[in-house]
Parts: structure tokens; C-alpha cells; sequence
């Protein structure tokens, strides 16, 4: 199953990628959502950088989530 989640944030996206990057927000992101993140794509493309990561997670589903 394929899940899209799409947000808007008030910052510009170079601001945001600084975040989303750092070692202080996969800290605490795993910490507060119980998922890590893995990176499985990395490259260069038409001077267009290409980030793919998988994110797992550490916690069991709650049951309602689950059962959807």
C-alpha cells in the first residue's frame, strides 16, 4: 500500500531542507513519531539533488490505524 501525505510550511524550501536534514530533527522525529527514516536513493540529476527515503516504524500501529 502506497500512502501520500502532502503539507505546506511557512518557510522557504532551502530553510526547510536544512531542518528536514539535520541530525536534531531525525532525533527527535523518531522519538516523538516512533519511525526512523532510511535513505535509499541519493543522486544528482540535471542539477537537481534526488532524496528517496523509506520510513519505518519502531512502534506498533494503534489498533484503529492498523485495522484501516
Amino acid at each position: 500500500m502506497r500512502v501520500s501525505l502532502t503539507h505546506r510550511f511557512p518557510c522557504s524550501p532551502s530553510k526547510l531542507w536544512d531542518i528536514f536534514d539535520s541530525d536534531a530533527f531525525e532525533e527527535r522525529f523518531g522519538a516523538v513519531a516512533g519511525v526512523t527514516r532510511e535513505i535509499t536513493e541519493d543522486r544528482l540529476e540535471g542539477g537537481i539533488a534526488i532524496r528517496r527515503r523509506k520510513c519505518v516504524m519502531t512502534d506498533p500501529l494503534p489498533g484503529v490505524v492498523a485495522k484501516f
